[in-house]
């Protein structure tokens, strides 16, 4: 025998709603609901699909999400997160600023090319991008660049300045300065730190996921993304804006790690200080510090380039002023 559930009160309110609605009202309600739905559906996909394949971007043009409200933090220059009262703002960069490039990235990765989109650069500048990574990568730990097999460079003008997935790396080179790029290549390269070098083996799930890839539980990274995660898709509910570097550290906890990476090897004084006012931060720092770097700080640069406070933040760390000098020469 069935039993027919009586009507909820909302469901009353639904139907009481549709029957004394004109039929063109109804019409125009569905088009715009189902116009919204495929706005949504294909502004998010591009990022939902390089995230599926295990590729994290520099930077969230991959994929603008029009109702996700930190994705309007990224569109405007500077807004404010109320419930931290924490400014995100993106900083110019600085001049080109010429120093000398002592290693090829091709003595250190397997594959090495050039996606040649735009237009076909020359021997000379497909030697200058391979000299100033490998002079960048080779100031890190050889355990840090192991994983990456392989390293493309885009000569492109569109899209993400950057992407990178636990063994593999592409880097935009048109339109980016040589110092915006050492920086997106620094975020990138704690991508493949993050999913290359510090992955687990145990074949034991947890609440977290890079795509369809497992992070199992005895991934090194797991103390680092619990610290402000629910799980890879949810913040835990204490956590503010505060207690990240940056706003697009917001994003989730991969970019979270790829952003305080790049945030501890090049401004690790300014970390160092915000870290002070929030529990999260330095334990972020801490991580990086002793899990990571086995004790090193980078805290020498006399010098702020930052005009970052307390109560102020990049939206995106990699557009954030440095020495390139000091990044090129001072082993990690």
């Amino acid at each position: 025998m069935q039993y027919k559930n009586k009507n909820t009160s909302g469901e009353i309110f639904i139907n009481l709603c549709f029957s004394i609605m004109p039929k063109k009202a109804l019409s125009l309600y569905v088009t715009v609901v189902l116009m919204f739905m495929v706005v949504y559906f294909f502004s998010s996909l591009p990022g939902t699909m390089m995230k599926a394949f295990g590729y994290h971007s520099a930077d969230n043009s991959v994929g603008f999400n029009l109702f996700a409200p930190d994705a309007w933090f990224s569109f405007f220059d500077a807004e404010v997160d109320n419930k931290a009262s924490i400014s995100w703002s993106n900083t110019a960069d600085v001049t080109q600023q010429d120093v000398s490039y002592e290693v090829s990235v091709a003595s250190m990765v397997d594959s090495v090319r050039f996606e040649e989109v735009s237009r076909s650069p020359n021997a000379t500048e497909k030697e200058h991008y391979k000299y100033l990574i490998g002079s960048l990568f080779s100031t890190f730990p050889e355990a840090f660049t192991a994983p990456l097999d392989d390293l493309t460079f885009r000569v492109d003008s569109k899209g993400s300045r950057g992407l990178a997935g636990s063994h593999s790396m592409i880097l935009r080179t048109e339109g980016v300065s040589d110092l915006e790029l050492l920086a997106v290549a620094t975020h990138e390269l704690g991508h493949v730190v993050d999913l290359g070098a510090l992955t687990g083996v145990s074949g034991l799930t947890t609440e977290f996921k890079d795509g369809h890839k497992e992070v199992y539980s005895d991934d090194v990274s797991l103390s680092y993304y619990r610290i402000s995660w629910q799980d890879d898709m949810t913040k835990k509910e204490e956590a503010v804006s505060s207690d990240f570097v940056s706003g697009y550290a917001m994003s989730d906890p991969f970019e979270d790690f790829a952003e305080s990476f790049l945030y501890y090897v090049v401004h690790g004084k300014e970390f160092k200080r915000l870290s002070v006012g929030s529990d999260a931060l330095r334990a972020k720092y801490n991580f990086m510090k002793y899990d990571l770097f086995e004790g090193k700080e980078f805290l020498d640069n006399e010098q702020s380039y930052l005009t970052t406070s307390l109560s102020k933040r990049p939206w995106d760390a990699t557009k954030e002023p440095f020495l390139m000098e000091d990044a090129m020469h001072g082993k990690r």
